[in-house]
């Protein structure tokens, strides 16, 4: 009886950190209760072929056992995962004894399936002790498990990094490692800071090639009441409304996620010296003018001065303070007074004479010879007489 035929070239795909899933087919024909499969793999770069064991999973096992060909795949445990392997697949029976070795597979790293870098995390503050950080998941590699778990690191100043506690929300020790996020996570809370410190955060995902590389570092971010408060609105608008007032057209800025809501605005106005308030009551500038409501996107200006050029700029208030100024306007003149308009000229008097009538010379219809003789009987007639 001939033993088993060659099988075709087996699959392979990562099972783990450091394990590789081989499966194959059996051909047609092949007894399976009598048969077994033998299971080899090969690092890239050398030329030794390692057995399975059937028992371990481990490679190079000393009298490692084929597995029972109602098997059609097997774990390959403890390999290196940055080592590039193939594999091949033995088949034989107890009659007969091997048959040939099939084709090698396709080379697998399981360090390249793992995943790829997020992108850097922005941070939010949430109060003066606490803040989150916003993160998003790299795509998941071609022939790569789906991502599992997120863990997500912060670090004040210059200090060590520390994983975030997806159970307590607070920092574990830098010896320590606490529960990391779920992979449909995409926030992490992070309590129990300090009050004026700075910090940073990174993060990195794990499928079941393992953990993927850190994501760059987020922008720093100061806890306090400065992190709480508005942003700084767009440049505001000039118009004018008369030679003595002017009118500030502005927007108010974005509302950080979870920061409190806007409840002041604050217009200044200049002549190119210090800067006054507009008092929202008098429409009037003063050193300390009562603010506007926030809502209001317009401020009237009155009593300023003819032909002097201002600018403006705004701030708006949150229950955390003043946010930072806007930018300057654009400088807008006030128009001077207009001058007194003189009324129209007199009329002349008198005859007025129109154009020299052009000197016409009118001539008959008769022709030269007619006139001729004409002119010749006359002279007859007079000569008569």
């Amino acid at each position: 009886m001939a033993p088993p035929p060659a099988a075709v070239a087996p699959t392979l795909e990562a099972a783990g950190e450091d394990s590789i899933r081989v499966a194959w087919a059996v051909p047609q024909g092949v007894a399976e209760p009598q048969s077994f499969a033998a299971v080899s793999l090969r690092p890239e770069g050398s030329s030794r072929w390692l057995r399975v064991d059937a028992r371990s999973g481990k490679l190079d096992e000393p009298d490692a056992l084929p597995l029972p060909l109602k098997t059609t795949s097997c774990v390959v445990k403890g390999v290196d995962p940055k080592a590039t392997y193939v594999a091949r697949v033995r088949l034989g029976d107890h009659e007969s004894g091997w048959g040939p070795d099939s084709p090698a597979s396709k080379s697998l790293t399981l360090a390249s399936l793992a995943p790829s870098a997020p992108a850097a995390p922005l941070l939010e503050a949430v109060n003066k002790t606490s803040l989150r950080v916003h993160f998003t998941l790299p795509p998941v590699r071609p022939d790569a498990s789906a991502h599992g778990i997120v863990t997500v690191h912060v670090k004040a100043g210059n200090g060590a990094w520390h994983s975030v506690d997806a159970t307590s929300s607070t920092l574990t020790p830098a010896d320590g490692s606490g529960t990391a996020h779920r992979a449909d996570s995409r926030v992490a809370l992070v309590k129990g800071l300090v009050e004026g410190l700075s910090y940073r955060a990174k993060v990195s995902a794990k499928n079941a090639c393992g953990w993927g590389a850190y994501s760059p570092v987020s922008e720093p971010l100061t806890l306090g009441a400065a992190a709480l408060r508005p942003i700084a609105p767009a440049a505001p608008l000039l118009e004018a409304v008369d030679s003595t007032s002017l009118r500030v057209h502005f927007s108010p800025p974005p509302v950080r996620p979870g920061d409190p809501a806007l409840d002041f605005v604050a217009v200044y106005v200049s002549d190119g010296g210090a800067w006054q308030t507009v008092d929202a009551a008098a429409s009037t500038l003063k050193p300390l003018g009562r603010a506007f409501r926030a809502g209001v996107e317009s401020a009237l200006v009155k009593g300023l001065s003819e032909g002097v050029t201002y600018r403006a700029k705004v701030s708006v208030r949150n229950i955390h303070g003043w946010g930072a100024h806007s930018p300057s306007s654009e400088p807008l003149q006030l128009p001077e007074p207009a001058s007194p308009v003189s009324g129209p000229a007199s009329p002349v008097s008198g005859p007025v004479s129109g154009p020299a009538s052009p000197e016409v010379e009118i001539t008959g219809s008769k022709s030269r010879e007619e006139r001729d003789a004409e002119l010749r009987k006359r002279s007859v007639d007079v000569d008569a007489e």
